[in-house]
């Protein structure tokens, strides 16, 4: 069966939690728009703009505490310490790899240091979108087994979510 956007629906992980890059999950602290974790720790979100807002987080993070390359982010995103899939017995992730073949998915070297997000207000830089997708899709297709899904419709609404949230905060602290 396919989904509206032409995927098989319910046979990846990322299918079938609304979690297209297979983002992880903390039980005490939940992202916004999830339902819960699986039994791995991956995070179940109602639809898949909420993982677009909770990678755009992720990512804001990583940027604010030390310049970003595809192969560091690659590194906590999936450690050599855990498997593929998480699911114990499986073969140990490969980070190095990972970061190598969404480079060359996205013609970029895996250990340029990129700059996304303005660094005093944490928002967007407009020349920042193309390499976002480009990496959210490399991402998507590495954690799919090759399918990339996310319709561009829920990725514009998980960066208008994030998006939402920095000017939330902005106005509580009395920010223009």
């Amino acid at each position: 069966m396919l989904s509206v956007w032409g995927c098989a629906m319910g046979g990846t992980i990322s299918e079938r939690l609304n979690n297209p890059v297979c983002i992880k999950g903390d039980p005490r602290d939940p992202w916004r728009g999830s339902d819960g974790l699986d039994e791995r720790g991956h995070a179940k979100f109602v639809a898949s703009r909420w993982c677009v807002r909770a990678w755009l987080k992720t990512l804001l993070e990583k940027e604010r505490n030390r310049k970003v390359t595809l192969r560091r982010l690659i590194r906590d995103y999936a450690p050599a310490d855990d498997t593929v899939g998480s699911i114990p017995g499986a073969a140990p992730n490969r980070p190095d790899y990972y970061a190598e073949a969404v480079g060359q998915w996205i013609g970029r070297d895996p250990d340029a240091e990129w700059d996304i997000f303005d660094d005093r207000t944490g928002a967007i830089h407009s020349e920042a979108v193309p390499l976002l997708v480009a990496i959210w899709r490399a991402i998507e297709r590495m954690e799919s087994g090759g399918t990339v899904c996310t319709p561009m419709s829920e990725l514009l609404a998980g960066a208008g979510e994030f998006y939402a949230d920095y000017v939330e905060k902005r106005a509580r602290n009395g920010e223009t």
